[in-house]
């Protein structure tokens, strides 16, 4: 079996990895339980939607959102 082979299964137990630690964050900031649940998977769907819908690289949106940061 190759990587390439897994590699949808490895993309989504990656991010469901990042949703569990988006989820120990939000309780960390001491968010409602019911916002806890929906932070990680809204901020992953927002993304996605970024992704789809400008047709922009992921690099690009990832500085277009840092660089609102920095002014």
């Amino acid at each position: 079996m190759t990587l390439l082979r897994h590699c949808p299964v490895l993309g989504l137990t990656y991010i469901f990895y990042f949703c569990e630690l988006m989820k120990k964050f939000a309780e960390k900031l001491g968010l409602d339980k019911d916002i806890e649940e929906r932070f990680a998977g809204q901020t992953v769907y927002g993304s996605g939607r970024m992704l789809d819908v400008t047709k922009e690289f992921a690099a690009t949106l990832k500085e277009s959102e840092i660089s609102k940061w920095n002014d």
